[in-house]
């Protein structure tokens, strides 16, 4: 019976994974219509939430801190976006906006806000330090593979201009 509740709990984690990724996927997608992306850039956009959710869980799963899980993803995320947007010519904020949005901590910003209100003044500091680490390391990665896109282009342009 030991061996069934094993995989019963594997089951259901893997059921829930795929209920979140659903999740990020949909929210990115909502987010891309609302910014009037067109259709190809907002599946792209929405597949990106998707990725970057899984891997934010993949973190989680193995003993990895949360910020680490959304430093992870939003590199994921902005390389995804940086990519599209070579191959397709487009800005990568087209992409990697609606993209980041399941990672954003609203919720913890929330239960900040309403420890602050009732009182709670340490549980609301926990919940700020922990948003605010989560925007930091959201923004770290996307300034991060950012600036390594930026300079590969760069080097890569130089190149094509010496050869010529």
């Amino acid at each position: 019976t030991s061996c069934k509740s094993f995989y019963r709990r594997i089951e259901m984690t893997v059921t829930k994974i795929a209920l979140e990724i659903l999740w990020a996927f949909g929210a990115s997608a909502c987010c891309a219509f609302y910014f009037n992306a067109e259709k190809k850039d907002a599946l792209i956009a929405s597949a990106l939430g998707g990725i970057g959710w899984f891997l934010f869980c993949v973190c989680k799963i193995n003993g990895g801190h949360e910020l680490l899980g959304c430093f992870c993803a939003s590199c994921a995320i902005a390389a995804g976006a940086e990519a599209f947007a070579v191959i397709a010519k487009r800005p990568a904020t087209v992409c990697l906006v609606p993209g980041i949005i399941p990672l954003v901590p609203g919720g913890g910003v929330f239960l900040m806000m309403r420890s602050t209100v009732q009182g709670d003044f340490s549980a609301s500091l926990s919940y700020g330090y922990g948003a605010l680490g989560a925007a930091v390391a959201i923004a770290l990665g996307i300034a991060i593979v950012s600036s390594i896109a930026r300079t590969v282009r760069t080097a890569i342009a130089k190149r094509h201009n010496a050869d010529r």
